[in-house]
């Protein structure tokens, strides 16, 4: 029992590194892993590794080549238009009952958020903002589901032309969708919510033609 939790222990870690790196761009799209080249870096035998690339394969981040490792596969225009057709459902869903159910202490944190304060990385921040969004909805079931869609589409997030921007400029959706909640406007907030992911939808599919 003890090997057997080892096991799959060891193929949760390489499958979480890995998976890590690819949403980050620290792999790039088309590029070629190695199942030994993984191992010998993580110091693991090749099972766990070819079990986190089969797994990786099912999330549809890796496509098996064979006899040829395993290639990280490229953000389509169909990947962009469905993550965004669920974001926009889901999240201007949270903002209308965010509106409703938003203490003040979210909207601080919310607030500290536009002033940069602590955030060197931008895809943390925006998903730090997104997700305090989220979690004021109070729904269990629409918090888990955000949380997953903000992780899966980071590597989408990130080829957005004008997110550099996020570290010098103040993001007026953000803005206008922190006053919509401190003024209880939940029609408002997911207005402005559904226009703001609308746009980096946009931004995104157009920066790829």
């Amino acid at each position: 029992m003890k090997n057997s939790n080892l096991k799959q222990n060891l193929r949760e870690k390489v499958y979480e590194n890995i998976r890590d790196r690819i949403l980050s761009g620290f792999y790039k799209p088309s590029e070629i892993l190695l199942e030994t080249t993984i191992a010998k870096e993580f110091e693991v035998s090749r099972t766990p590794v070819r079990e986190a690339m089969t797994m990786l394969c099912q999330d549809n981040l890796l496509e098996a080549i064979p006899k040829n490792g395993y290639m990280i596969k490229t953000i389509t225009h169909v990947d962009i238009l469905e993550m965004y057709f669920i974001r926009i459902l889901l999240e201007g869903a949270a903002a209308e009952l965010a509106a409703v159910k938003i203490t003040k202490e979210q909207i601080k944190k919310l607030e500290n958020l536009v002033k940069y304060p602590d955030c060197d990385c931008i895809w943390e921040y925006n998903k730090k903002f997104h997700t305090i969004i989220a979690e004021a909805s109070g729904n269990k079931k629409l918090i888990e589901l955000i949380d997953k869609l903000l992780d899966e589409g980071r590597r989408i997030v990130m080829i957005d032309p004008y997110m550099h921007l996020l570290k010098d400029t103040a993001v007026e959706d953000h803005i206008a969708l922190i006053e919509a909640l401190k003024n209880k406007d939940g029609k408002k907030a997911k207005t402005i919510m559904e226009t703001h992911l609308t746009n980096a939808r946009e931004r995104i599919h157009n920066s790829i033609i």
